[in-house]
């Protein structure tokens, strides 16, 4: 039943160890007939090396076994909940590479570096969220991975086409394509671009991601389409800085100290900003007006800094009832200037 199915399933496992995607037997591949509404996925815990075709077995949509003696992955619910979720995908990958595991295990974005990586990504490699404990302990942690992925993708309104991969926070890679075959291929290019990160990090600390728009036009060259995934809002008003209390940096940046972030709002590929010490929006054509802008970026952050320190020295009492700063809103002197964001959150 469904051979060719189960041979193109078999193809995609054992090329998983020739890229030297596998440790142990961590990681599966499958394949999907759409018709059918039938996958074919590695059996669990045999040894990549001790695989055959017939070995692969047959789960239908409903995570039913059609076929095959041997158990399917354990991550078999994961990947039942991508095929629901993204139709247009016809193979999905799981591997535990190293350096992309270790973005995921660190909870970090692959940022997007240079053109190796905009050929495969509008943008930098997406990390879900951490699962919670009801989540891993209740007794269906792969079908519950498979939701924190979807609902990353929901949320932030990408298309699985312009994000074929996803790391899963604590755990490891994810990655799909229209075959099986460009699933493996995914996976091999989001291993690269990890570890071309990580050397990128290390070579210059002070390396920032490209700008939404040059991962477009890089990616766009490439593949001959633009990203489907939905565009920002243009800001109308862009002649003041905005100074903001945000508890999402908190969540977003860990509890134990404040988060201070420098750079443009406009960035709504991702739900924070990302930290820039000198950000694109300073980057004016006018010297004098940047650094009139600065100059007022500098003073409102004392003034920030002071009144919070101040709530935090507080007594109990008084403290449960001090309220952060207000938001402001101050004119630069040479409009329009550039919209800057200044986000602080604290635990």
């Amino acid at each position: 039943m469904l051979e060719s199915l189960k041979a193109e399933a078999y193809e995609a496992n054992v090329a998983l160890p020739k890229h030297g995607l596998i440790n142990l037997t961590f990681g599966n591949a499958s394949a999907i007939d759409r018709a059918a509404g039938i996958f074919a996925i590695k059996p669990s815990g045999v040894a990549y090396a001790d695989l055959k075709p017939a070995d692969m077995v047959l789960v239908d949509l409903e995570g039913k076994q059609v076929e095959g003696s041997l158990r399917p992955s354990s991550d078999t619910p994961t990947h039942r909940r991508l095929f629901l979720a993204f139709p247009e995908v016809g193979g999905v990958v799981h591997t535990h590479s190293s350096h992309a595991t270790a973005f995921a295990q660190a909870g970090r974005e692959i940022p997007i570096f240079g053109t190796t990586h905009a050929d495969y990504f509008f943008g930098n490699v997406p990390v879900t969220r951490r699962m919670t404990p009801a989540e891993i302990g209740g007794g269906a942690y792969e079908w519950e991975t498979g939701n924190v992925i979807v609902e990353l993708f929901t949320a932030r309104a990408f298309d699985p086409a312009d994000f074929p991969a996803v790391l899963v926070n604590r755990h490891a890679p994810f990655t799909w394509g229209k075959s099986v075959a460009k699933a493996v291929e995914v996976a091999v290019a989001t291993e690269c671009i990890a570890h071309l990160a990580l050397m990128s990090s290390r070579s210059n600390p002070r390396c920032r991601p490209l700008s939404r728009s040059s991962c477009i036009s890089i990616s766009s060259a490439s593949t001959a389409r633009a990203p489907t995934t939905a565009s920002p809002t243009a800001v109308a008003d862009d002649s003041f800085l905005k100074f903001e209390i945000d508890p999402s940096a908190r969540r977003a940046f860990g509890e134990s100290r404040f988060c201070i972030y420098l750079g443009s709002r406009n960035r709504q590929s991702d739900p924070f900003p990302r930290r820039y010490s000198h950000p694109d929006a300073l980057r004016s054509g006018d010297p004098k007006a940047a650094n009139d802008l600065r100059h007022l970026v500098y003073q409102e952050l004392r003034r920030l800094v002071a009144e919070l320190l101040l709530g935090l020295l507080l007594s109990p009492a008084a403290k449960s009832s001090w309220t952060p700063p207000p938001v402001r809103a101050i004119r630069s002197p040479r409009p329009p200037a550039p919209r800057v964001c200044l986000i602080l959150g604290s635990a």
